[in-house]
């Protein structure tokens, strides 16, 4: 038994200082890969956000994603997201006007049409277009992104 306790403890630390390591090197590669970036990680670890935005956020949405409730469907979500993605105007960052509950299989769809639309992510260009700012036309341009 003691073998296994010296043995499950060594696997903890090994796998403690690899965690740290990933996401060390997720950080530097694709978190603040850019100023935008940096600029923009820093606010989501700033405590406006963390205990202010973030939190009145789901509460003013009874933490449900709008982007179902939009279509009728009630789904419950923690994640609080831009309506007009964060990269494309940083103005709205502290918005609550800008801001909604969204679920987690939503927010996949709305990063993929983002990147399409704004030319938002990795390797993208933004792109000289019209903010979508109202949340009901989303899941229609999420579903025609996720077609394509």
């Amino acid at each position: 038994m003691n073998h296994e306790s010296k043995y499950l403890a060594k696997r903890k630390k090994w796998s403690e200082k690899h965690t740290q390591n990933y996401y060390h090197n997720y950080n530097k590669t694709q978190r603040v890969r850019n100023e935008t970036k940096l600029e923009q990680d820093k606010f989501y670890r700033n405590k406006q956000w963390k205990k202010g935005l973030r939190p009145a956020v789901l509460e003013r949405d009874n933490y449900l994603c709008q982007y179902c409730m939009s279509h009728g469907r009630m789904t419950s979500g923690k994640i609080v997201d831009h309506i007009i993605p964060y990269e494309f105007d940083s103005s709205k960052r502290d918005d609550v006007n800008n801001l909604a509950t969204i679920c987690a299989r939503c927010h996949t769809a709305k990063t993929l049409w983002e990147q399409e639309y704004y030319g938002t992510g990795s390797g993208n260009e933004l792109k000289e277009v019209a903010a979508v700012p109202d949340i009901k036309y989303l899941p229609d341009f999420m579903d025609s992104a996720k077609t394509q």
